[in-house]
């Protein structure tokens, strides 16, 4: 009886000792990002294309911030639909800033007029509701749902909330990084940046992004933190970027404040322009200076930085937009009338 217990923890053993001579898997790195031109200002009258949201088959409607409209470009990126008209009235549009589906229809995040204007693209204007009060100072992100995820620059024990179509907060996210200031003196807070430090009035500053599924992830710009939350406001992840990261892009803040003469004009502090939630991941594209080849980062649902690519010919891009349909992304430059198809082979 003791034999072929001998003879199983051998057995064992040679087995254990075959695996640890093997050689370990190969990895490879992700593939690089390719890029094409997929519109432009000459096929398109873009003014200032700003967010935007691809649909299952390809098509990507862009909201034009300058423009007033909404641009439906279809798989080849040839204009198909404008959707909107300048103006206050029902469907019109003032400053629109986002846009996102809901089953059939494109709702606007209509700022200007402080309303969500509804689209059924291929027919017409079918509706509109207000937004909660405030939304149009603040950044705000329109959820598949009718609430809506709005930054607080502190305000509310939060960094962002959201809220219903009534104002009714259902969720909050983020702690507050220092006590919200209520007035902001713009000579004091210029004379904080030209001494090389980051203005206690800029550091609540955060970016809201959704997830489909409803997570909300908050990119803290001054911190350089990332963090996601839960659609019920529960703290889920969090991510310090390296300083390798954060630190030229927070001297190009100190460098263009230098840099700026006219009187009463502070350039921002990003530590991302936009981003794109999917697969239970963070895509963030980096505000890196025009001159410079666009970056992105992939942060997965832990809070670790899994991936950084550096995107030749996608400079100037300030949003992104995931490419559902066509796959990889949409990056729009918005000064340029440029929209650019980020894709792996």
């Amino acid at each position: 009886m003791i034999a072929p217990a001998i003879t199983a923890s051998r057995r064992l053993a040679w087995l254990l000792f075959l695996a640890a001579c093997r050689s370990p898997a190969a990895t490879h790195p992700p593939e690089p990002f390719r890029v094409d031109t997929f519109a432009t200002a000459e096929t398109t009258p873009f003014q200032r294309p700003v967010d935007g949201v691809a649909f299952p088959d390809g098509r990507l409607a862009l909201a034009d911030f300058q423009a007033e409209q909404v641009f439906l470009l279809g798989v080849d990126g040839t204009l198909q639909q404008t959707l909107g008209t300048p103006g206050a009235g029902p469907g019109e549009l003032r400053a629109p800033r986002a846009v996102v589906l809901r089953g059939d229809t494109l709702a606007v995040l209509n700022g200007g007029n402080n309303r969500v204007e509804n689209f059924i693209p291929g027919r017409a204007y079918v509706g509109s509701r207000p937004l909660p009060s405030g939304v149009q100072y603040r950044e705000a992100r329109l959820l598949p749902g009718d609430t809506t995820v709005i930054a607080t620059g502190g305000s509310d024990s939060a960094l962002a909330v959201r809220q219903d179509p009534s104002g009714r907060v259902l969720a909050r996210y983020g702690q507050p990084v220092v006590p919200a200031v209520e007035v902001w003196d713009f000579g004091a807070i210029r004379q904080e940046i030209l001494a090389g430090r980051i203005p206690v009035e800029l550091r609540n500053t955060a970016t809201p992004i959704v997830d489909p599924g409803g997570d909300v992830w908050l990119v803290i710009h001054t911190e350089g933190r990332v963090e996601r939350y839960a659609p019920t406001g529960e703290l889920r992840a969090r991510l310090t970027l390296p300083d390798s990261e954060v630190a030229p892009l927070r001297a190009a803040f100190f460098a263009a404040n230098a840099a700026e003469k006219r009187p009463g004009v502070l350039r921002s502090y990003f530590l991302a322009f936009s981003g794109v939630a999917r697969d239970h991941a963070l895509w963030l594209l980096l505000a890196a200076p025009d001159s410079l080849p666009a970056v992105l980062l992939r942060v997965d649902s832990t809070g670790a930085l899994v991936e950084r690519q550096a995107v030749p010919g996608a400079e100037g891009a300030r949003y992104l937009v995931s490419a559902e349909g066509a796959g990889g992304f949409y990056a729009v430059h918005p000064t340029e009338g440029l929209v650019f198809h980020l894709y792996r082979p």
